[in-house]
């Protein structure tokens, strides 16, 4: 009888992010920072079997641009082409993290005396101490002290743990955010032709969201043809009205003096963002001015899926 044992491994969708879940952040071009054959990165070739130690992180020298920012503070590991050069004897060469003591256990690649070889190796970066975003790198030509060999190194791309981390606050603001509203009422307020806050709302998103602002008031005005005209807009100085989400309310006279607007707008808020949303009034017409009673701006904030 044949049996086939399936083991499932099951994703765990409570694990946070750390120093082992990081993502990998291509170079647009590799970036030389280590050849000692012109004396960048470090000085010299590398001499059996004295281990050297080499920064990554940060600003550091390469053959084509100078001092420039090649892996950011922070990165948790490095991808790079590791070549020796015009080696002299057989031997290996250990990339590891720059705090890493002791001799090395493997080797990164194996190369025989006379010929370059390369090899593409990751390795972890100490995310703390004096050799904070640093790299090791010990030349060994087989336990023979004094052969030398050059090495270069060239950058293609670096591994972070930002992303996720940010990622993993957002998912956190966003199930402990909940829908809200704000309510702000005006009990009356006289508007003329020139744009009038009649009521505003202030609202800080604890997430990334969208906030519903809704209007009602309603508009007295007793000269027929005239109108009253109101928007809901972002906090502007002075306040505008905006055609877009215009209300109009055209008097009648006597025997329609009043009559009710109402409006919905909707915005969009990030995390932490406070913003102010008023709804903007005017009277157009012949008449001194209108009244506005019972006037209610609402925002509603419901958190981004």
């Amino acid at each position: 009888m044949l049996a086939t044992l399936i083991v499932v491994q099951a994703w765990r969708v409570d694990a946070a992010p750390g120093d082992s879940d990081s993502t990998f952040v291509a170079l647009p071009v590799p970036l030389r920072i280590l050849d000692t054959r012109s004396d960048v990165g470090l000085t010299g070739p590398f001499t059996s079997p004295t281990p050297r130690t080499l920064q990554v992180t940060g600003a550091v020298a390469t053959t084509t641009a100078g001092s420039l920012v090649v892996v950011p503070a922070g990165a948790t590991g490095v991808a790079m082409n590791v070549t020796v050069d015009r080696p002299t004897a057989n031997g290996f060469v250990a990339v590891r993290p720059g705090d890493a003591t002791g001799p090395p256990a493997v080797s990164s690649l194996n190369f025989p005396a006379g010929a370059p070889t390369a090899n593409k190796v990751d390795v972890a970066l100490p995310a703390s101490g004096p050799n904070t975003g640093t790299i090791n790198i010990t030349y060994d030509a087989y336990g023979i002290v004094g052969p030398t060999t050059h090495v270069l190194v060239d950058i293609i791309g670096y591994y972070s743990n930002t992303t996720l981390t940010d990622l993993q606050q957002r998912l956190a603001a966003i199930e402990t955010a909940q829908p809200f509203a704000v309510t702000a009422r005006d009990d009356g307020e006289t508007v003329e032709n020139t744009p009038l806050d009649i009521v505003a709302v202030t609202v800080t998103g604890p997430a990334a969201g969208q906030v519903t602002v809704n209007s009602t008031t309603r508009a007295y005005e007793y000269t027929p043809g005239d109108e009253v005209a109101c928007s809901i807009s972002e906090a502007t100085t002075p306040p505008t009205l905006d055609d877009d989400h215009l209300q109009v309310w055209e008097s009648a006279g006597d025997d329609g003096d009043d009559g009710q607007l109402a409006g919905t707008r909707m915005f969009d808020i990030a995390a932490d963002e406070v913003a102010t949303y008023q709804l903007v009034c005017e009277h157009s017409g012949t008449s001194a001015n209108a009244r506005l009673d019972d006037s209610v701006l609402t925002a509603i904030f419901t958190p981004a899926p």
